[in-house]
């Protein structure tokens, strides 16, 4: 090729190759400048489709025209010949810099800010790159970073084929024409990308996180001897984020982290995030040290849209794990976003867990904040001062609540409600209550609570303590649960949720009453911990997401769409059974926001560990699992796992790691039990209305399920007899709450084991099968049964 004219095309030298390709330097005798040419390989111009689908893509990607973009001219057919005509970008790639070791902070991100600003352009044009790496990022003499070979990944395997890579050097082999290998460099692949699953803009974005943290350490972030030991890293092995360098401001790091997030779902959802937050950086380095400030895009009644703006207020250091938002009244002037640094000197939070509620709240004015501590007691601070005092006598607190004038904090502990004073004293208790799910001020002499967790809502005097029953669970439409109230500004009204048998908490209807006569309404449906902001707008949870809605409050309706305002929420309101409904946020009266990042939230790994040397493997990679219940023969792993509101049965091999569907995928789902000959596994599930069954299904086939008994209760199978004949049962029955049920697996029939009033639950034989073994209420112990 060298000294060859192509049309108008001079050869002058060849710059590189590489599977798509070579690289040569040539001169437009036309237009009198230097280019690239990338001539394709000849098994590719060989192929018809695939050079009629390449000269598509390229068309689409000459349509970019941003600064941070090497520029495609077009796409040429010569002689035989199929070539690229490319932007020449002379300077040093990334990937040479990185030779030389890490860069510094503030080149790092000028960098990055450059990468996520073409980034930005290309994703907006529906353009993904897909093989974004240090050799695909050149920098000018004048510091100009530009990003090249965009989307060409895409266009040499077209769409349809598994994207994966064999290779981990910089540039991509002639192994890559073959259908179904890998496209990409594999140490900046995201996980998704090598699983050979599908590639969004999100893939783009782990890439990047892996760059800026190479960038920062001069490491590679995940390097194996081989290609697919790489892949392995990718798919399983932790970033050591303690890798970053000791300086490395908090906001960095977060960044990165959000990038380099697993699951796809809860990764940064755009670069334009990511390149907002490197120019307020540049622009004003001190504030790498606080969380960003930025407008929400919020659904108005009508045709138009309007900017809601929150501007954030630091609460709190990274360390405690909360900040604060704050909103506008809906119509009036958005005012300037103000970012205040408040050192609080707090200790430690908590960390958010299930049926606690919230654990930290801000008063009405927003200038206090009440949580509850590593110590299980509530800690009161006012933010004007660095004082931070312990509230004796609340350990144990959950769930709570400032009175209208922030001078009393209402709470709930495992059996009461009760009450103390923001400045200190003994707490008061005001009513005996079993497991609440949570509580909110009516005005200063009255509270309306949720007194257990399968109740409907109650009122309270606290004159002389004195209750009514507010609201009923209505059986006919599977009522389970009122719970988490807010009381509506004017105290005419509160908003609760109302969730039924078999849905998960953020499928919950959410509801408006009448304090005086309970009259109520369902304003809303699909959401979970409503709470109201003074900006005119319902919040909600969903998954890990705050959402809002246009809500008017002289009728009690909502209007607009629902639109994602916060993500990256503490949250438990998928699972009925593991999880309470809660999400970690608190809206003041003045309209500021608090809430608890969701951060590894349900992300675990499962492992096994041999009793006898102790030595942990894990056999798992990522993933929101739960109770895990390893076959009489440790051959296999079942477990469940929770996706979009929806839990379903897995079987994991412990060994290879392997995972396979072996459930519904309709139904939530809970694990049992295995039969002693491991043959057999045995679950429940329930449907949409309510109804429980618990089944029996082979080890091997996902399709042999038989249904042994239905009921319109809450039951889990737990515990099968050594003889293989009796199935030991807990179930939730309104009447005695928890009780053991025993079924004859023989016959199917099933008999009250234990009934009595109170809990009685996770029963479990004992190996000769002459003992069983469960949870008493209160008992303290394990007790046993003949």
């Amino acid at each position: 090729m060298l000294g060859k004219t192509l049309n108008q095309f001079k050869i002058i030298s060849l710059l590189g190759k590489g599977g798509m390709g070579e690289v040569y330097l040539a001169q437009d005798t036309k237009l009198k400048r230097d280019v690239a040419i990338k001539v394709l390989p000849s098994q590719m111009s060989h192929d018809p489709d695939r050079v009629a689908r390449f000269r598509r893509e390229a068309l689409t990607l000459a349509a970019l025209n941003h600064a941070n973009i090497a520029g495609l001219f077009g796409f040429e057919d010569i002689e035989g010949h199929h070539f690229l005509v490319m932007e020449l970008v002379k300077g040093e790639s990334l990937e040479q810099m990185l030779a030389n070791g890490p860069i510094t902070l503030k080149e790092s991100l000028d960098i990055a800010r450059q990468i996520a600003d073409g980034l930005e352009e290309a994703h907006e044009n529906g353009i993904v790159h897909r093989d974004l790496k240090p050799a695909n990022i050149m920098l000018t003499p004048d510091g100009r970073v530009k990003i090249l070979d965009f989307g060409l990944a895409r266009a040499f395997q077209g769409e349809g084929v598994n994207e994966s890579i064999a290779d981990t050097g910089p540039t991509m082999t002639a192994a890559m024409t073959q259908a179904g290998v890998i496209m990409g460099t594999a140490a900046y692949m995201s996980p998704e990308q090598a699983r050979g699953k599908a590639v969004d803009r999100r893939s783009d974005l782990w890439a990047f996180g892996v760059l800026l943290w190479e960038m920062l350490t001069g490491d590679r972030l995940f390097l194996g001897e081989t290609a697919s030991d790489t892949l392995a890293a990718i798919l399983r092995a932790d970033p050591d984020f303690d890798q970053l360098p000791e300086d490395t401001p908090s906001e960095v790091k977060r960044l990165i982290t959000r990038c380099l997030e697993r699951d796809q779902r809860r990764r940064l959802r755009d670069i334009g995030e990511a390149r907002v937050r490197l120019e307020r950086w540049d622009r004003d380095p001190t504030t790498m040290h606080t969380p960003l400030s930025g407008e929400v895009l919020i659904a108005s009644s009508g045709t138009t849209r309007r900017w809601l703006p929150w501007a954030v207020t630091v609460l709190a250091l990274v360390a405690t794990g909360y900040f604060g938002l704050q909103l506008q009244e809906a119509g009036s002037t958005p005012s300037p976003a103000v970012s205040l640094n408040v050192d609080l000197h707090l200790p430690n939070l908590i960390r958010p867990q299930v049926n606690t509620g919230n654990l930290a709240v801000l008063g009405p004015q927003g200038n206090r904040i009440v949580y509850l501590a590593e110590d299980n007691f509530l800690y009161a601070k006012d933010l004007a001062k660095r004082e931070v005092r312990k509230l004796e006598g609340t350990r144990g607190a959950i769930s709570p609540v400032f009175s209208p004038d922030g001078e009393w904090i209402a709470f709930a502990t495992i059996d009461q409600i009760m009450r103390v004073a923001f400045e200190g004293g003994s707490p008061i208790g005001i009513i005996r209550a079993d497991n609440p799910r949570g509580l909110s001020w009516v005005d200063e002499t009255s509270l309306v609570v949720s007194p257990s967790y399968h109740t409907g809502l109650t009122v309270i005097s606290l004159t002389d303590n004195s209750t009514r029953e507010l609201t009923q669970l209505d059986s006919a439409t599977n009522e389970r649960t009122h719970r988490w109230p807010h009381v509506l500004p004017g105290g005419r009204h509160v908003l609760f949720q109302s969730q039924r048998l078999g849905r998960s908490y953020d499928q919950s209807d959410l509801v408006v009453a009448d304090l005086q006569t309970g009259e109520r309404k369902t304003v809303f449906s699909g959401g979970s911990y409503p709470r109201y902001a003074r900006s005119g707008h319902l919040i909600f949870a969903r998954e890990r997401t705050l959402f809002a809605i246009g809500f008017d409050l002289a009728t009690q309706t909502t209007h607009g769409l629902a639109a994602p305002v916060l993500e990256d929420v503490r949250t438990f309101v998928v699972d009925q059974q593991n999880h309470d409904g809660a999400a970690y946020y608190d809206i003041s009266a003045n309209g500021s926001l608090l809430y608890a990042p969701a951060g590894n939230q349900g992300i675990v790994r499962v492992a096994t560990m041999d009793m006898t040397t102790g030595a942990v493997t894990e056999i798992s990679e990522q993933g929101d699992y739960a109770m895990p219940r390893l076959s009489p023969d440790g051959r296999l792993l079942a477990v469940i796992t929770t996706q979009k509101g929806k839990s379903s049965v897995q079987m994991i091999d412990p060994k290879s790691g392997l995972a396979t569907p072996h459930g519904f995928s309709n139904a939530t789902e809970y694990l049992g039990a295995w039969s002693p000959d491991s043959q057999f596994l045995f679950w429940s599930y329930v449907d949409i209305n309510g109804i429980y069954t618990i089944a029996r299904q082979r080890y091997d086939r996902a399709d042999d399920i038989v249904n042994l008994y239905q009921d319109n209760y809450f039951m889990i199978p737990r515990s099968v007899s050594p003889d293989g004949q009796r199935l030991m049962i807990s179930a939730f029955r309104d009447s005695t709450f928890w009780d053991l049920l025993e079924m004859d697996l023989a016959t199917g029939s099933v008999h009250d084991f234990i009934a009595t009033e109170g809990i009685q639950t996770n029963g479990s034989y004992s190996p000769d099968g002459k003992w069983v073994a469960y949870v008493q209420e209160n008992s303290g112990f394990l007790r046993t049964l003949r």
